[in-house]
Parts: C-alpha cells; sequence; structure tokens
C-alpha cells in the first residue's frame, strides 16, 4: 500500500465562499471554489476598439498571404489585452513552433476561448499555464501579482515506455475496468457555416464542406455542422478536417482504476498527453491490447482516507 503523501498544490483567485448554518451539534460547513490561472485570461476580450468612424475593429493576426505560427499568435493575444487592460498575472513563458496560419477579424472575443481555438486544430500548439507562487503585485497601485506562465509546445505528448497498465494479466496493477464504444458523435460529413449565414455573409465567403469518401461508400452520409467562432476560411477548412479526422470512427475510450499499490505514479511516469501501454483481458477474452494516450487523470479520497484514481485512456 502507498505511504507517502501527495501534495496538491492550486495556485488562483478564490471563485466563491459558501458558509452554512451550524447545525444543533455545532457542525457547519464552509465550501471555497478556486480557480487556475487560466481564469484569469478567461476573463478578458480583445476586438472591442473603434476607428475614428465610430465602427468596430477586430483582432487580427497575419493573413492568408502572409500565415505566422500559431504560437506566436496565442503569445500576441495575452500580450494584446495586457497592453489595453493591464497585466493578468499571467505571463508568456516558453514558447514553441508549430502549424502556421492566421486569425481574424475577431470581434468581442473572449481570450481563453481564442487561444482554445488555435489549439484545437489538428498540428495546432498544445498549452498550459504553469502555476508560480504569487510574485511582485502591490495592492496599492492595484498591480496583479503574477502567478503562472502561459507555455506553448508542439505536442506536449511523450511515449512512456515504461508506463505499461495491466488487468488480468501481466503485472495485474489494476482492480477494475470499463471499454466503451460509442458512435453517438461518429460523422464524415462535416460543414462550417461562414458569419451572417444565410442572409449576411461576406463577399468571397461560404459554406466550408469537408468529408471522407471511403466511409460514406460505407455507411452512407453521416453529417454535421461544426460550431466554432473561427472566421477565416483556411482555419475553418482545417476544424473541419480535424472533426472528420477524429469522428469518422466510433469514439473508443477505456477507463482504468489502478490498484492502491500500483508503481506507476502520475506525475513522475506519465501525464495528461501522454502514450501508455494497456492491456485488458477478462476471463480470456482480450478487450484491448495496445497503446493508448491519457486522456484524464481523477484522483479522491476513498475509504479510509486511502488515495482512489481513475484514468481515463483514449486507444490510438
Amino acid at each position: 500500500k502507498r505511504t507517502n503523501v501527495r501534495q496538491l498544490l492550486m495556485v488562483g483567485d478564490v471563485a466563491s465562499i459558501a458558509v452554512a448554518n451550524r447545525s444543533t451539534e455545532g457542525a457547519g460547513s464552509l465550501i471555497c471554489v478556486g480557480t487556475d490561472p487560466l481564469w484569469r485570461i478567461n476573463k478578458r476580450f480583445v476586438g472591442l476598439g473603434n476607428d475614428y468612424r465610430g465602427a468596430g475593429v477586430g483582432y487580427t493576426y497575419g493573413s492568408s498571404l502572409y500565415q505566422v505560427d500559431l504560437c506566436v499568435i496565442v503569445a500576441d493575444l495575452l500580450n494584446s489585452t495586457h497592453s489595453s487592460e493591464g497585466p493578468t498575472g499571467v505571463v508568456n513563458g516558453t514558447q514553441c513552433t508549430s502549424t502556421l496560419g492566421y486569425a481574424g477579424p475577431w470581434y468581442a472575443q473572449n481570450v481563453a476561448q481564442a487561444i482554445a481555438q488555435l489549439s484545437a486544430i489538428l498540428g495546432g500548439p498544445d498549452y498550459q499555464i504553469v502555476p508560480q507562487e504569487p510574485t511582485g503585485g502591490n495592492g496599492a497601485t492595484n498591480t496583479l501579482p503574477t502567478i503562472g506562465s502561459l507555455c506553448t509546445y508542439a505536442s506536449r505528448s511523450t511515449v512512456q515506455n515504461n508506463a505499461n497498465f495491466e488487468y488480468g494479466v501481466g503485472q495485474h496493477n489494476v482492480s477494475a475496468y470499463q471499454f466503451l464504444i460509442d458512435r453517438t458523435g461518429q460523422i464524415n460529413t462535416a460543414y462550417s457555416l461562414p458569419q451572417g449565414y444565410p442572409d449576411a455573409v461576406a463577399a468571397g465567403d461560404y459554406v466550408v464542406k469537408v468529408s471522407d469518401p471511403s466511409t460514406i461508400s460505407q455507411i452512407g452520409a453521416w453529417e454535421d455542422v461544426v460550431p466554432s467562432d473561427v472566421t477565416t476560411i483556411p482555419l475553418r477548412q482545417a476544424l473541419c478536417s480535424d472533426y472528420i479526422t477524429v469522428r469518422k470512427t466510433p469514439r473508443r475510450q477505456l477507463a482504468f482504476t489502478p490498484l492502491p499499490d500500483c508503481p506507476i505514479e502520475y506525475g513522475l511516469d506519465y501525464l495528461p498527453g501522454d502514450v501508455v501501454s494497456a492491456s485488458c483481458v477478462d476471463e480470456g477474452v482480450i478487450i484491448y491490447d495496445g497503446t493508448t494516450r491519457v486522456y484524464q487523470y481523477d484522483v479522491a479520497l476513498g475509504d479510509g482516507d486511502e488515495e482512489a484514481t481513475t484514468l481515463t485512456l483514449l486507444p490510438q
């Protein structure tokens, strides 16, 4: 049984506090909900300017003829809100090289959502805000302390050859599993509608359509409209292509419950996004055997204040 202590550190703002009246036994309750540093960026917008005529000025970086690295745009989004409205407490950190593209015009665009859209493009950068103990800041001048660095990566995924989770075979380091095959989100034809559709579409803009002929020949056309605030045609085409790549086959998901004494340590041997090996054999039937990507890690206190974890894996 694991006996070491795991410390979880969060640096961010308090979003809400709820206090309940004490009961007759004198045991009240206090619930405090905290946020991570991304919450700060989620409270900022770009594309709210006006020109000399009073017309709106959107946020734009690059063009179809002058494409730039998407990581550069991510960093500029944070710099833009700092220059117009002051620091958020999150600064730009490590910056990678990723896919070329451009953004905008974005009007009244939430900064956190804009960064998420750029990251969602196939080949787009992964990102995280690395938290830190607050530094700097001055309450007298309303200057926020720095609590994190926005870092971008070409990919945060690492193949972890020593992380092998096995149910019913091998190391037997998993106590329970659930394997899901879901076709409800399967599509092979994706559409992206232009802004103002159908009555106020800008000249030169149009409905983007991307399809996969091979699966259409097998099951017919399964269509969906891709929801997004992305406005440029290349980004909309790339987004539709991403949807088809991911959703043309049924979604598969494997959930493992590692044993309490499982020697594979979260944070040391693997992190979300990493590729690990998974084997699941139930009464002689091979449910899954191959590589998976770590999608989610959940931890809670179980019986006797022991750590109870659930690992969500996406088969590759």
